[in-house]
């Protein structure tokens, strides 16, 4: 015999909110101002109370238990929620509860609360998969169901209206820490000049797009900021990052980190050439990077929900610090009926609702239209509507950068010429201003340095 177990659900918890609020109409200001509603109620009969409780505190500025008895008789429902009597019981329990403050009772009606969501969205997955015909659209499907999972994966303590008085001491104590020097207001981009035009760095939650013409080094710089900051060469603690890289596998991004840290050209990693004495540095570095928290995903022909799917379990598996996706147009379509414009911008879109959700910084790479490689050829400007697709794109980006080539393409085709000029143009920034910082990039190693900085040695010599 099958028994029906019920949703989970704490009654004791329930009925300390209720008499807290019977209680004191202050804890019934403050439990709602918290987010409290009726959902947070299994039992339908505290719905009940606690809709009317909240109704009378919210017309009169009190609970009162005569006028709340009065207001349930009206309704219908004194008889369904217990009658007068259990009323007065909740109240009777307040001095018994009371030594706790409401909010843990509120944390623990969250939980619940949370956890009823997931078994019926988890029922809702099992029926939905259950019930696909053998002729039907199987990747419209398994849209829906990745759709409901995400659903499932936003945590209820970061929604609805919260206090804005509520983050002062937090970001007060973040704003002494940068100030002291014990932490950092953004992940660096390893650049000095291009941080400070970034105020710090990339922030928590901002979505970067990084835009150019073909070889003009994007992938390079979105790679050697993700590593940098995974692997930084000082030494230090590195952060994690997730990189989706549709474009090379990871066994190619690899040998762009040894060549990037060795100064070893690319392609002599790639055909062996490299003499014994480099062989023993590049096994050092690789030792190295098997302990570095640079997580690569190289799929293929990803749609954005199964991008969406992926970073949101990897953020959560490995605690991830920023996101690299490289880069938006290889991303499929999901429907034929899209346009790649409307495909494109809700990408974007959803890149942009990503980095919010995980409040992390994530960079995107993007590849101009014909309009912005002209206008890379007459006045060196390209502007955010010239990004292929733009659409939305221009309005989801916080910061809009370009990688722009300069000199002339005998110099960038030269292999004897190891060192190409590449202007980093911060076009737009919601945050802050725009500006321009001279690259020189290295060929060899595939890497950035400020023009006229210092010049970073080899990792081993």
């Amino acid at each position: 015999m099958t028994t029906s177990k019920a949703p989970p659900h704490n009654r004791d918890a329930e009925q300390a909110i209720l008499a807290a609020m019977l209680y004191d109409g202050s804890h019934c200001g403050l439990l709602l101002q918290e987010g409290l509603s009726p959902e947070h109620y299994y039992d339908e009969g505290h719905r009940r109370i606690f809709a009317a409780i909240a109704t009378e505190y919210q017309t009169v500025g009190e609970v009162d238990l005569v006028l709340l008895v009065e207001s349930l008789r009206e309704s219908g429902d004194l008889e369904t929620v217990g009658g007068a009597t259990y009323l007065a019981e909740l109240l009777d329990m307040a001095s018994f509860i009371l030594s706790a403050s409401p909010i843990h009772y509120l944390r623990i009606l969250t939980n619940y609360k949370w956890r009823r969501e997931i078994a019926a969205k988890s029922l809702q997955l099992h029926n939905e998969a259950m019930t696909i015909g053998p002729l039907d659209d199987s990747e419209e499907a398994a849209r829906e169901l990745q759709a409901y999972a995400r659903e499932i994966n936003v945590s209820p303590k970061d929604t609805g209206l919260i206090s804005l008085g509520s983050t002062v001491q937090a970001t007060l104590q973040a704003l002494e820490d940068i100030s002291s020097g014990v932490a950092t207001p953004g992940i660096s981009t390893g650049h000095p000049a291009i941080d400070v035009l970034l105020n710090g760095g990339y922030h928590k939650g901002e979505s970067i797009i990084i835009s150019g013409a073909p070889k003009s080094g994007k992938s390079a710089f979105a790679f050697n900021v993700a590593f940098g900051a995974a692997c930084p060469v000082d030494g230090s603690v590195g952060l994690k990052v997730g990189m989706f890289s549709m474009e090379m596998s990871r066994q190619m991004l690899f040998l762009r980190a040894l060549a990037n840290r060795l100064m070893i050209p690319y392609n002599t990693l790639q055909t062996g050439k490299y003499t014994k004495n480099e062989y023993e540095r590049i096994k050092q570095m690789g030792e190295a990077i098997e302990e570095v928290g640079f997580f690569v995903d190289d799929s293929g022909g990803m749609t954005i929900d199964d991008l969406l799917s992926r970073a949101q379990y990897a953020a959560g598996m490995h605690d991830l610090d920023m996101l690299v996706i490289d880069y938006l147009q290889l991303i499929r379509k999901t429907s034929p009926k899209e346009s790649r414009e409307e495909h494109l911008s809700r990408c974007s879109s959803e890149i942009k609702s990503l980095a919010s959700e995980l409040k992390l910084p994530i960079i995107t790479i993007a590849s101009l239209n014909n309009a912005g490689m002209q206008a890379i050829k007459e006045d060196g400007k390209p502007m955010p509507h010239h990004m292929r697709g733009s659409g939305q794109i221009q309005y989801d980006g916080d910061v809009i950068s370009f990688l722009i080539r300069r000199g002339s393409e005998a110099e960038w085709d030269d292999p004897d010429c190891h060192t190409v000029r590449v202007d980093h143009r911060i076009e737009y920034q919601r945050n802050g201003g725009s500006g321009t910082v001279e690259l020189n990039f290295n060929k060899i190693g595939l890497s950035f340095e400020e023009a006229g900085g210092p010049t970073r040695a080899a990792w081993g010599e």
